[in-house]
């Protein structure tokens, strides 16, 4: 039979009297009402359980995860899966079903929460036959797959700490993540024989396990473990170390073996370092290979560091990081003596990279410096670009990190620096010059004195689709636009959303459409990703990657949409000549002609 699902009054559910859980305790019982029932399963299954069960049904209600199966007899639904969770809810919706009072009086304080005890269930109605079938999926094991696979506990560990609640076997678990243990096949211990063993405080201080995240050193710790279980003779982790002094007679057997086995130390870390770097002795990992081919961390009380000599020859008490060269760390381990190498590499080269070196803004506009900046590196190749310090090195307003709107028409020198790890300072400068706004940037030209939009003589022919075409035409040919702020805001808008969905439409922006600002964000990633073709096949218009990459930079998504929305709500009053021509020279001029000639990229391509 194919069951169906159905809405069933919780009165017409009948708790299955031969369910496995309480049979055994009812065979001798020719007749027993339902009351009986839940009573004997109430015992069976156990107080504490059906308590947390019924806790959790009045605070979260029944679970979706598991619907009742149920079969349909002549009066009732015969419940086969799920007698639990139909017996608590009816115990919370009636307690004295137990004939205990103590008991009663606590599932009232239970059923009594805002959750409303619900009168009828969500179940699935079927025959016996699938019924049956589906309780030994349920409940007889995996069955070779078909059955429900139960989660190991490595698995609930997982789960309870993606949940943020601290796992059940803590040890076992930084241990399995340290080693990248994620089947079962990889636990040669058994887990919860790890948690155990990795829990004995003596354990960990011997081999110096502190925050599990040294996967050599747990391996050692777990090798050893092999070969003290083998001198022992006895097959299972199981039987050993089951205490503290077990523990501790583990952790003697692993001195002694050392101790009686020859060693050679074959790695050393670090093995390298970068001048300045801060630096001991105490840092130093020794791995030893012994007699019999096992290999092992040194603990720090089994060496003893000596002499130091450094790449001139001389024998001194610490190393000097600021001195570049082979250094000879000598150290007794036991009765044996040891030599090891640490070379001490110079820094590296400090920099400060700019998208480009010069840079051009209209009066009246402010710049973030941090922006110019494509990346900068100490000696030891850390990123400092967030740390840099920028100061001018002439009369220009630097407020913080932002070149101010107040710097006159001029040319400024900006310098970008830091203190390097050797204590120096290293420092590059910019220029920058800002033009003025009564006249286009270096290289455009208007075609004239009041037209809006400046495209470069070098770009020739604007041409992205013939009503993007015929708008640019219309807005170049107000009278002044300065005294229509709200129209010409409006329409340039307009010209973006223009420029925007024939970019789309020609499969150049994939993005689905949003918010003007993410649409201003999707046409500057098309051009950051794009920004080397444009340069490759149209070096007259578009001379460096950088720059292009620059102007991308200087697009405030943010900022750009708030002013073009500016025109279609009541802060049109906002809007001033400033924002405007922000828009237009970081925005709609650049947008202009890269549409141009990536679409020019596409046609020729096709």
């Amino acid at each position: 039979m194919q069951g169906n699902m159905k809405q069933v009054l919780l009165d017409e559910l009948m708790i299955w009297s031969e369910n496995p859980r309480h049979s055994l305790e009812t065979a001798e019982i020719e007749t027993f009402s339902e009351k009986d029932v839940i009573k004997i399963l109430f015992e069976v299954v156990g107080h504490e359980k059906m308590l947390r069960l019924m806790s959790d049904i009045a605070e979260n209600g029944l679970s979706p995860a598991t619907i009742p199966v149920v079969v349909e007899g002549d009066d009732f639904y015969n419940v086969y899966d799920g007698n639990r969770r139909i017996s608590a809810l009816k115990i919370l919706r009636n307690p004295k079903l137990l004939d205990d009072d103590a008991l009663a009086r606590k599932i009232e304080k239970l059923s009594s929460g805002s959750t409303p005890i619900p009168q009828s269930v969500f179940v699935y109605v079927t025959d016996e036959v699938e019924a049956l079938n589906l309780l030994d999926k349920t409940h007889l094991g995996e069955q070779g797959g078909i059955g429900v696979i139960a989660w190991e506990a490595f698995q609930r560990d997982t789960a309870l700490e993606k949940r943020g609640i601290h796992p059940k076997y803590p040890f076992a678990f930084k241990v399995a993540k340290a080693m990248g243990f994620s089947r079962k096949s990889h636990f040669k211990i058994k887990y919860t024989d790890l948690d155990r063993i990795f829990g004995f405080k003596a354990l960990r201080s011997f081999f110096r396990i502190e925050d599990f995240d040294d996967s050599d050193r747990l391996g050692v710790v777990i090798t050893q473990l092999k070969g003290f279980r083998k001198s022992k003779g006895i097959q299972s982790f199981s039987r050993l170390l089951n205490s503290a002094a077990d523990a501790e007679e583990f952790c003697n057997w692993t001195l002694q073996k050392r101790d009686d086995c020859e060693k050679s130390v074959v790695s050393v870390f670090p093995e390298s370092i970068i001048q300045y770097q801060a630096f001991s002795v105490d840092e130093i990992l020794l791995k030893a290979r012994y007699s019999d081919e096992s290999i092992g961390l040194l603990s720090r009380d089994e060496v003893q560091f000596g002499e130091i000599i450094s790449p001139d020859g001389e024998i001194v008490q610490v190393v000097d990081t600021a001195q570049v060269g082979k250094w000879i760390i000598r150290f007794t381990q036991r009765k044996s003596s040891f030599s090891l190498e640490l070379e001490i590499s110079p820094l590296k080269r400090p920099t400060i990279l700019f998208h480009q070196p010069a840079l051009t803004i209209r009066e009246n506009n402010s710049l973030d410096l941090r922006e110019c900046v494509l990346h900068a590196t100490n000696g030891f190749g850390e990123d400092v670009k967030q740390s840099l310090s920028i100061e001018s090195l002439d009369s220009g307003i630097i407020e913080g990190h932002i070149f101010s709107h107040e710097n006159s028409v001029a040319n400024y020198r900006v310098q970008f620096s830091f203190i390097d790890v050797s204590g120096q300072r290293f420092a590059q400068t910019a220029d920058i010059s800002v033009i003025s706004d009564r006249k286009p940037a270096t290289g455009k030209s208007h075609q004239g004195a009041n037209h809006f939009l400046s495209i470069p003589k070098a770009a020739g022919r604007v041409d992205i689709s013939p009503a993007t075409n015929q708008l640019i035409k219309e807005m170049n040919h107000f009278s002044d636009w300065r005294e229509g702020k709200c129209l010409i805001t409006a329409a340039s808008r307009a010209l973006f959303e223009l420029i925007y969905h024939h970019l789309k439409r020609e499969g150049l922006i994939a993005s689905s459409d949003g918010s003007l600002e993410q649409k201003i964000k999707a046409v500057k990633g098309l051009v950051l990703d794009n920004a080397n073709s444009l340069s490759l096949h149209f070096p007259s218009v578009f001379p460096s990657r950088d720059a292009e990459r620059s102007k991308c930079g200087l697009i405030d998504e943010k900022r750009l949409s708030d002013a073009l929305n500016l025109a279609a709500h009541h802060s049109a009053d906002f809007l001033d000549e400033k924002t405007i021509e922000n828009y237009r020279s970081c925005l709609l001029e650049p947008v202009i002609l890269w549409a141009t000639y990536l679409l020019r990229i596409k046609y020729t391509n096709s």
